[in-house]
């Protein structure tokens, strides 16, 4: 009886062993190779200097991805921009001290003449005079950002004003690259997708196999075993999906039929931005994976606040919806204003080199409840020179006021997948339009 029982068992567990083995060389294949692996649109933006918009704030500084990090990255600000740089230096200066390794004081050193150049620390300053401060901040000199973060990112940007005159060149050739691809790059890309399509099938099939498994699990009793010791199969299909997620979580899938049609080719998306909102915007899309895609000469849209007294712009302002860190820089003026008190209205102009909208004002109303908050709209594109006039409540407790605009700026763009939609094509293909117009051209039915 006992050698039936084993037997029984063994026949049982076989689908299952196989199963698992080739779920296991199946991980281990594409874990090696997407060990070394950087994800693809990651790598367009490695080495350049980016603003990264996480949640309700902003990071600026030198994007650096890893292999094996899930989409995460780290942003390395410039070392003007570092927070708290004496800290970093009593840091280095006490590891030295303790130690006695030399590299420590070398750096220090570095960073200390690097610092004097930009102004960060006096002429003066000695390591000598450095006191190591349990209480001063930390410093800091870079931002990870992990992949469980992705959902809070809004975008990284690679605004065209920041780069060099190399740098742009450098992005023409890589759009006239998109545009055109050379042969060797075309064979390359349609050897990787077909790859990546085996891989896609591959996490397929052993999907449907563990399904098809679990249900034989759960359905089947052990002969000879008594029936409430079979909770076996229920813990063997629970081990068996956990494994399954794992597997097929490792693999991924990076092809995407619709979006590599649209390679080099002008888009139109719709974003969910920083404040909430679903906006679209147009631009060429250079690349695509499981987590990204990459929009190239995107006029994209900041949401700034000014505050006004009067016709005098409140010092601190204008400054972006969000906070940057990595990057301490005075945001020029765009906005003029003419305040008059008599007629209360407010003239706007716009006194920069871009268009850019004015969105609304905010006033504080007297009313019978006590002091409130106001939108007043206005909702008008203004060109450089143009004006704008905005009609301000009677009962406007004193003269300050806040204006919501937004201004454009010509950026490439990564967007998390979460956060875009890739709504179409925003032209024609060439070989396409002429069947369009062929067709055009010809009678349509009318119905009378």
């Amino acid at each position: 009886m006992q050698e039936v029982i084993t037997f029984d068992i063994w026949q049982y567990l076989a689908p299952l062993f196989y199963i698992i083995l080739l779920g296991l060389i199946v991980s281990l294949f594409y874990g090696i190779v997407e060990y070394f692996t950087i994800d693809r649109v990651l790598k367009k933006f490695s080495g350049d200097r980016v603003l990264v918009v996480l949640s309700n704030e902003a990071y600026f500084g030198e994007l650096h991805p890893f292999p094996r990090s899930g989409g995460g990255f780290e942003i390395f600000f410039d070392v003007e921009n570092i927070e708290n740089p004496v800290s970093l230096l009593a840091f280095l200066y006490e590891n030295y001290k303790e130690t006695g390794d030399e590299k420590f004081l070398e750096e220090a050193e570095t960073l200390i003449k690097e610092f004097k150049e930009k102004n960060i620390l006096p002429e003066s300053f000695t390591l000598k005079e450095l006191r190591i401060n349990p209480w001063y901040p930390p410093s800091l000199v870079s931002r990870k950002v992990f992949s469980t973060e992705l959902g809070n990112v809004f975008g990284i940007f690679r605004f065209k004003d920041l780069l060099s005159e190399e740098e742009r060149k450098k992005i023409w050739r890589e759009l006239a690259v998109a545009y055109d691809p050379p042969l060797y790059l075309r064979a390359s890309r349609k050897l990787s997708n077909s790859l990546s399509y085996v891989k896609d099938r591959v996490g397929s099939y052993f999907s449907s196999s563990t399904q098809m498994l679990q249900s034989t699990l759960m359905a089947t009793s052990i002969p000879g075993v008594p029936i409430q010791t079979t909770t076996l199969s229920t813990d063997i299909s629970k081990r068996l999906q956990d494994m399954q997620s794992k597997i097929l979580g490792t693999l991924g899938t990076e092809y995407d039929g619709l979006l590599e049609n649209a390679i080099g080719r002008l888009v139109t998306v719709e974003v969910k931005d920083v404040e909430g909102e679903w906006k679209k915007y147009q631009g060429v899309l250079v690349e695509y994976s499981k987590k990204y895609i990459l929009v190239y000469d995107v006029d994209y849209r900041i949401q700034m606040i000014t505050k006004f007294r009067g016709s005098e712009e409140v010092s601190g302002f204008p400054k972006p919806y969000f906070n940057i860190y990595g990057l301490h820089m005075k945001w020029e003026k765009n906005l003029e204003a003419t305040y008059n008190q008599q007629e209360r209205t407010v003239t706007f102009t716009n006194i920069s080199q871009y268009p850019l909208k004015l969105e609304k004002l905010q006033v504080t109303v007297q009313t019978s409840e006590g002091d409130k908050l106001q939108d007043v709209a206005i909702g008008a594109v203004l060109f450089p020179g143009e004006k704008a006039t905005a009609k301000l409540p009677e009962n406007m407790k004193g003269d300050e006021y806040t204006v919501y605009y937004e201004i454009s700026r010509e950026a490439d763009i990564i967007w998390p997948r979460s956060k875009v939609k890739v709504l179409g094509l925003g032209d024609y293909p060439a070989d396409l339009l002429k069947t369009i117009l062929t067709k055009l051209s010809r009678p349509h039915f009318s119905v009378k």
